[in-house]
């Protein structure tokens, strides 16, 4: 969209900077608003580019996946230009509606495959510009007494090796039949969602150590078969937990790919790429037992010591587990996302943790109101959109100078990249508190020292997160005008998505009242504009961006030269 220029007022400071300064109401109170001040140096970067932090979805079932209409296109929520994986969770079975057999009950035929659904999907996914991130699992029918866990889906582990190995090297050889062993070579794969969950999987005793041997023996013929197949040097990790307590200590699984006897081949040690964790606040104003660093930095330490110094780290589900208010069923977020603009500064200060933490992905269930690839975007799309953006930058470390009037729990916090090459920085500035129903407004100053770019002419662009972009707000007040109780809900009513016809709004009459009425007014609300100024930039090469920031603001700047 084209962006609107605006009439950006600049001033001489007293430090021979230039103030960059975009004017906002001023707020009504007899306080002053909160404010934070900056400082940043270009001259500073790190040495690691930042990377595509959001690159990854979720797909519960691959069946679901659908590629996006024009109308989805049109509504703006497009995750083609940042999505690189996609994530298919019991990708190869766990439930008879799961697995890829002709008949999955029938024990007496293992071999019956039906690859096909699955293979279609990853010919979607490769459509889209994306790659497979399959997820191994144990079909129904190769355990004996197959029991259902948590999710509905089968905890055991396969009765006989011989036959589930047999499994994995016809699947390997399906896949690379229709889409070839290089391509193939560039996908993802996982053994397991969350193994030390025992609601996902265990030893049929249900002990700890059985469990955390099954789980071994599982990931060996899995990884191996695999690698028989495609070649070594596969990307091929695990899923643990993490954030919550398991059956078993999961970095005991690191040990024992560092160290252990490889089930499948007697020799030590068995092939990772990756460890990936979950990571979940429990519910607005309810975080996590442990930041995600620290989650995260428990597994790192650990492959470090074992020696698994090459692994790569990510997020393989996570965000908010519970709204505030329950739908008929309960209080689960469908998309463990939030529709208030709470959610943007809630990913943008994740996003934080994992520039100054190092870790490398975060895969979320959906960004818009229809799932993955469909429906209108949410402020949670608009911060991965733009933060995509900072993939080629190098991270610059922001010292925070100055704050003043903070009340508890407001955070007013920053992330900046520096482009060398294309003289460009780049910065993200949020406003939160961990209060869903929390307003109130705050002040930022970015001091910015910039020798590229001093004596140039400059471009700066600023795009606002804010309850502006957001539909939620109006949808809540029309939950009230239409009288859209909790109960014309199936999970939580705090949850954005409403063009899903399942888990969000089930009651036919409301849902008829937002497609034909709400809907078209909600997706003029939902663009993001942005706003542009062309100014020259001293030879000091300082400059300073003053903003305001509204409750759960995420406002995203883009400076670079003009030839």
């Amino acid at each position: 969209m084209a962006p609107v220029p605006l009439p950006f007022l600049f001033r001489a400071a007293l430090t021979a900077a230039v103030l960059f300064s975009i004017p906002f109401a001023a707020g009504t109170g007899a306080e002053p608003d909160p404010a934070a001040s900056f400082h940043l140096d270009t001259a500073q970067a790190g040495t690691k580019p930042i990377g595509n932090k959001l690159s990854s979805v979720n797909v519960w079932k691959f069946e679901s996946l659908s590629p996006p209409t024009e109308q989805d296109r049109a509504d703006g929520a497009d995750l083609t230009p940042f999505v690189e994986y996609v994530q298919l969770m019991q990708a190869t079975g766990s439930s008879p509606d799961r697995d890829l057999f002709r008949d999955p009950l029938n024990r007496e035929i293992p071999d019956d495959y039906r690859f096909e659904p699955l293979l279609d999907a990853c010919a979607l996914i490769l459509s889209l510009g994306a790659r497979p991130h399959i997820k191994f699992s144990v079909p129904f029918k190769y355990s004996a007494n197959p029991e259902n866990g948590d999710f509905q889906t089968n905890v055991f582990p396969p009765d006989d090796y011989g036959v589930y190995d047999t499994f994995v090297a016809a699947l390997a050889r399906a896949l690379t039949g229709r889409f070839g062993l290089a391509e193939v070579r560039r996908w993802r794969f996982g053994v397991l969602t969350e193994f030390e969950n025992p609601g996902w999987f265990r030893a049929r005793s249900g002990t700890p150590d059985d469990s955390r041997e099954a789980y071994f023996e599982l990931y060996d013929h899995t990884a191996e078969t695999l690698s028989a197949e495609l070649g070594p040097g596969i990307c091929i990790g695990a899923h643990a937990m993490s954030c919550s307590e398991g059956l078993w200590d999961e970095r005991d699984f690191l040990n024992h790919c560092a160290t252990g006897v490889n089930f499948k081949t007697g020799k030590t040690g068995s092939p990772i790429s990756f460890i990936a964790v979950s990571f979940y606040d429990y519910a607005p104003g309810k975080p996590a037992a442990a930041p995600l660093p620290e989650v995260v930095g428990r597994l790192r330490a650990r492959a470090e010591e074992v020696g698994l110094t090459n692994l790569f780290y990510g997020v393989d589900e996570g965000r908010i587990l519970y709204g505030l208010h329950s739908g008929t069923a309960s209080a689960d977020l469908f998309q463990r996302a939030v529709g208030r603009t709470y959610q943007a500064a809630f990913d943008a200060r994740l996003l934080k943790q994992m520039v100054d933490a190092d870790i490398d992905y975060f895969s979320s269930w959906s960004y818009s109101t229809g799932g993955v690839y469909h429906g209108l975007p949410t402020p949670g799309y608009f911060v991965a959109r733009l933060f995509s953006e900072f993939r080629g930058a190098y991270p610059l470390r922001i010292e925070r100078t100055e704050e003043a009037g903070l009340p508890d729990g407001v955070e007013i916090d920053a992330v900046a990249g520096w482009e060398p090459a294309a003289k460009t920085l780049r910065l993200m500035v949020w406003h939160f508190k961990d209060d869903y129903g929390y307003i109130g407004r705050a002040k930022a100053a970015l001091n910015i020292t910039a020798p590229d770019l001093a004596g140039k002419r400059a471009r700066v662009t600023k795009w606002t997160v804010d309850d502006r972009v957001n539909f939620f707000p109006e949808w809540e007040k029309d939950r009230e005008r239409y009288n859209i109780g909790n109960d014309c809900f199936f999970w939580s009513p705090d949850d954005p998505g409403l063009d899903d016809p399942h888990y969000t709004l089930t009651d036919p009459d409301a849902r008829k009242i937002y497609e034909t009425v709400l809907r078209p007014r909600y997706a003029q609300i939902a663009k993001l504009d942005s706003e542009e100024e062309i100014f020259e930039i001293p030879d000091s090469g300082e400059l300073v961006l003053e903003t305001q920031l509204d409750h759960h603001a995420v406002v995203f700047y883009r400076i670079e030269p003009v030839e």
